[in-house]
């Protein structure tokens, strides 16, 4: 071989290997079950079709597992993720920093309502079985909610069973036929159930609601540098603006995104 031909094939290995850096994936993996999982495939959709509309590297990834989501999170493509502000609470595997959060109006934080079908002036749950969407490998993150309950003197929920399901319209669905005594969901899933079975929905009583709850963070991993959280953090500020960008946040119910405080998780 030519010392030529041998220069221009490793020019071209250069040339490639370079190419191929230069588009590594950045992967951004997404890990609630409160977003509104009866639209996930849109979510992720319109999310990863702004992100490519503005860097082609970008790849936004939707999953429901605890194990699943650190198994990706500890990935090297993996550079950030939005994720459940109950999961940040606790001690996990995965370092995270939060850079931005969600806001509806202003509001970085939702709330869960607890109902029932309003049967008759009883309003105790003790020992009661109650449908809570499942947001970690073994429940935790329902017992959170549950606790978050603030005190009415005249709902007990002692012994109360908990029954995990996929996302919160699974449990007003369970509630509608009799499956549970009680559902713990978001307002936006009382009203996906209003459009499906209006009658059904006018027997939903509200007994009680939950302390605020913190929007999902999105968040860094330690593999994300300094200059690509800023940019990351410049695409997000600038995403209302944008079709694709504007559907995925009118599907996850907020309109904006607020800088992260250490404080909003103490709340």
């Amino acid at each position: 071989m030519s010392s030529w031909v041998r220069y221009a094939c490793a020019a071209l290995l250069t040339s490639a290997v370079l190419s191929s850096t230069a588009l590594a994936t950045k992967r951004i993996v997404l890990y609630d079950p409160d977003a509104n999982h009866e639209a996930i495939l849109n979510i992720a959709l319109w999310f990863d079709r702004y992100l490519k509309s503005v860097d082609p590297t970008f790849e936004f990834q939707a999953v429901q597992g605890r194990e699943t989501f650190e198994g990706l999170a500890a990935a090297p493509d993996t550079h950030f993720a939005l994720v459940s502000s109950e999961y940040l609470k606790r001690d996990t595997h995965v370092p995270l920093t939060p850079l931005v959060v969600p806001a509806l109006g202003g509001d970085v934080y939702y709330f869960k309502k607890l109902v029932d079908l309003g049967r008759g002036g009883e309003t105790s749950l003790k020992g009661k079985t109650i449908a809570v969407t499942l947001t970690g490998e073994h429940g935790e993150t329902p017992q959170l909610h549950l606790r978050a309950l603030p005190h009415h003197p005249d709902i007990d929920t002692t012994g109360a069973i908990l029954i995990s399901v996929s996302k919160d319209v699974d449990a007003l669905l369970a509630l509608s036929f009799g499956q549970v005594d009680a559902a713990l969901v978001t307002p936006s899933s009382i009203e996906v159930v209003q459009r499906i079975n209006p009658a059904m929905s006018k027997l939903f009583r509200v007994l009680s609601q939950t302390a605020p709850l913190l929007r999902s963070p999105f968040c860094a991993t330690p593999r994300a540098p300094t200059a690509e959280r800023r940019q990351l953090v410049d695409i997000l500020m600038r995403m209302a603006a944008d079709t694709n960008g504007r559907r995925a946040m009118q599907v996850m119910g907020f309109d904006s995104w607020l800088g992260f405080e250490p404080g909003m998780l103490e709340k």
